[in-house]
């Protein structure tokens, strides 16, 4: 079981915005793996980054996680991306 989705982080602020870290969180946070190397950034108004994140549960059933995702806006830190998943035994 193993499946890529992208997460775009887009500012939509009218200031640049600056990420400054993504770290995961959560009971099964070792079942998403991702690189967000590319979203550690400025992103100027209206620019976009992506990564993918990989889901390889590591048992079977509802496996869950979280990214946390610190910037220089504080009313909305962090913002949190719930991650869910099924994992299912061969």
């Amino acid at each position: 079981n193993s499946s890529d989705q992208q997460l775009t982080i887009e500012n939509q602020g009218p200031t640049n915005l600056t990420i400054s870290t993504i770290a995961s969180s959560g009971d099964n946070w070792n079942d998403f793996t991702y690189d967000p190397s590319g979203c550690t950034v400025v992103l100027e108004q209206g620019q976009s980054c992506s990564f993918a994140i990989t889901f390889r549960p590591g048992a079977g059933g509802k496996r869950t996680g979280a990214l946390a995702i610190t910037s220089d806006v504080p009313e909305k830190e962090p913002a949190v991306v719930i991650l869910k998943g099924e994992g299912t035994l061969p």
